[in-house]
């Protein structure tokens, strides 16, 4: 399962289903650095929603950089184009 930790819950890409990141790679990072959420909002189509404190945002972007191969982003890049379209921008 995938889920979109950076993005607020009521962006439109989220409501299209469009995730960012491994369930897998969060839980991961959550495990290293365990106070970084303020808040988990669950949502009925099993997506999640974490709001990470300003410390656990700066601390995630980190653990991304350090640690994400590329299949990771592969949902970042597909919200990315997803944004992309919605604004009408040209797709590189």
């Amino acid at each position: 399962m995938w889920i979109c930790s950076a993005l607020p819950p009521d962006l439109s890409v989220m409501q299209a289903g469009l995730t960012c990141l491994a369930t897998s790679f969060v839980e991961a990072f959550l495990e290293d650095y365990p106070g970084s959420i303020r808040k988990t909002t669950g949502f009925e189509d099993g997506k999640t929603h974490r709001d990470f404190t300003e410390y656990g945002k700066a601390r995630f972007h980190r653990y991304i950089r350090d640690n994400a191969l590329r299949e990771d982003l592969y949902g970042v890049v597909g919200v990315l184009k997803a944004l992309r379209h919605y604004l009408g921008l040209p797709l590189i």
